[in-house]
């Protein structure tokens, strides 16, 4: 398994825009957890735009971010400039470069991008990056709701790109394990999981850019066919939320580990 380059080619400046932040309460729960306390080092892997890194900022010495992606490590770049993050930097990586030569961290964190990596192994090198005590953290959310905002998009993917789920250069499949599962086949001890169910109003508008940021639906992958793709995911849309708005249920999950 090697990282493919076009997987979110386009898609950076829409991740920004259009991915749900993570609560804060989130935040709040890691630092009781794992008692924070600005020293250390911390490892942000498969930073995207540097939204967990730039959030931890105060809360060590120093984070590094690693992404594959030009375009992400942009975006990345600017939010840490714009919310005076000094401590954080980014590098240019996928999960395969991992190694002890980035140095030694107290705390390593993967978001939505941890579904890509050969889950098993970078685990595996994790630890042996981390001090003792140190803890590893898998976070992620997941829109479960409203169907109707669900069945539109997928129908409309699958009239435009084709049944199977497209990514990059090729197609996605579907982990047969979950992430808790993985976690738990791990070195680590297994720490008490976090689990939030929230509400957001979101406007049509909002759908429209949150699918180009995702590498089934991007840009990339529509070509000369985005517009009409947009116009029909709108459409769809307005059939089943004529307000132009709807309710969005989000489920935000924090899974944790610990070196012991």
């Amino acid at each position: 398994m090697r990282y493919d380059a076009t997987l979110f080619a386009q898609t950076a400046a829409y991740y920004t825009r259009y991915r749900l932040p993570y609560p804060e309460e989130m935040f709040d729960y890691l630092q009781r957890a794992l008692a924070f306390d600005g020293s250390g080092m911390a490892l942000d892997l498969g930073c995207g735009p540097g939204r967990l890194a730039i959030a931890l900022a105060g809360k060590f010495e120093e984070i590094i971010g690693i992404d594959p992606d030009d375009e992400m490590l942009i975006e990345a770049r600017k939010g840490a400039q714009a919310a005076g993050a000094a401590n954080v930097k980014f590098r240019k990586g996928s999960s395969w470069d991992v190694s002890p030569e980035l140095g030694r961290f107290r705390f390593a964190i993967m978001g939505q991008a941890f579904h890509w990596m050969d889950r098993v192994d970078v685990l595996r090198r994790l630890y042996g990056m981390l001090e003792t005590n140190g803890a590893v953290a898998i976070v992620y959310q997941h829109r479960k709701g409203p169907a109707e905002y669900h069945r539109a998009e997928d129908e409309t993917v699958q009239q435009f790109l084709g049944e199977r789920r497209r990514a990059g250069r090729g197609f996605y499949q579907e982990p047969e394990e979950g992430h808790e599962a993985v976690l738990e086949r791990s070195q680590f001890e297994i720490l008490e999981p976090w689990t939030l169910n929230y509400e957001r109003e979101k406007t049509i508008e909002w759908a429209v850019g949150h699918a180009f940021s995702t590498s089934r639906a991007s840009k990339r992958q529509l070509g000369n066919r985005a517009d009409a793709f947009a116009a029909e995911f709108r459409r769809r849309l307005l059939q089943v939320f004529p307000a132009g708005k709807f309710v969005l249920q989000v489920e935000a999950k924090a899974l944790l580990g610990r070196k012991s």
